[in-house]
């Protein structure tokens, strides 16, 4: 439950003139977080086994694991069988999220294509030769002006808040001219208790994870361990992250404001993924109503 106002402040790897070097120190680690608590990773299965000889840990989900029976279901209404995920910075979770429908839900033919406004292609390229179903646009792409021939169910993983009311508008109504359903998640909230959590994992967080980020680099050594530099950018943006995020009601509102979208169907669904932390993890989910449906790509 937000009981902060919401302040549209600046997260540093936004701006135009951040160095790119720097911007992946923070995406690298973003997916990491992503996968920090997937038992099926190695480096996991060592870690829960040594965080529960000191805590008695009750099992939970992977937290993307709440997002595939969404999108397994927006699937079978649509048709869709490729999902354009928008904003993807280092590519979050969407190649394990590609893998459970393929695997836990039948559908070998599921696509992600990766998109940014700042394509990370080297990452990206190192994601593809794992799971060649995930692949990407090497073209910058405007989450507000999606390029006619990626077509699909849109996924914005964790980044919908970096954008001001109108531009958020601007990507719901792109996906509504454009008829196809779209997926808004969310793992920051305008609350203390969530504020005070990613200010207190900061620094163990990314000094733990720096060594299994996707790329291992002189920079991204020097910048953790010699001066904490990627320790204060996660700080400093996960914050303001925070202070961004929309409320239920603020998005309902959003929507209310867009041409056609009474022609979706809207839905809100908020998860605590981690028993132990006070992070939720919020769905926003359009999805055209069943007379409005165009065919699928």
């Amino acid at each position: 439950m937000a009981i902060l106002p919401r302040f549209h402040l600046f997260e540093l790897h936004d701006l135009e003139w951040f160095p790119n070097w720097a911007r992946i120190l923070l995406l690298e680690i973003l997916h990491f977080m992503w996968v920090l608590f997937d038992p099926e990773a190695p480096l996991n299965k060592w870690v829960m086994k040594m965080v529960r000889k000191i805590f008695p840990l009750p099992p939970f989900k992977r937290p993307y694991m709440n997002l595939v029976p969404l999108l397994d279901r927006i699937m079978e209404e649509t048709g869709h069988t490729t999902i354009i995920d928008l904003c993807s910075g280092a590519g979050g979770p969407m190649s394990h999220v590609q893998q459970a429908l393929q695997n836990d839900c039948g559908r070998k033919d599921t696509v992600v294509v990766l998109t940014d406004l700042y394509p990370q292609t080297e990452t990206w390229y190192k994601l593809n030769q794992k799971n060649n179903n995930l692949r990407y646009s090497q073209q910058s792409v405007d989450a507000t002006k999606v390029p006619g021939h990626l077509k699909g169910i849109r996924t914005l993983m964790a980044c919908f808040h970096h954008f001001q009311p109108k531009l958020a508008q601007g990507i719901i109504k792109d996906a509504i001219d454009n008829n196809v359903p779209i997926v808004i998640v969310e793992g920051t909230e305008r609350s203390l208790p969530v504020i005070l959590a990613y200010a207190l994992a900061a620094f163990p967080l990314v000094t733990i994870g720096t060594p299994f980020a996707l790329r291992w680099t002189l920079k991204r050594f020097f910048f953790t361990y010699i001066i904490p530099f990627s320790q204060f950018l996660y700080f400093f943006d996960s914050i303001v992250s925070c202070l961004r995020s929309y409320t239920p009601e603020e998005l309902h509102n959003l929507v209310a404001g867009i041409e056609g979208s009474n022609t979706y169907n809207w839905e809100f669904k908020r998860f605590y993924p981690v028993p132990f932390a006070p992070i939720p993890l919020c769905f926003f989910v359009g999805t055209p109503k069943a007379g409005n449906r165009a065919a699928a790509e």
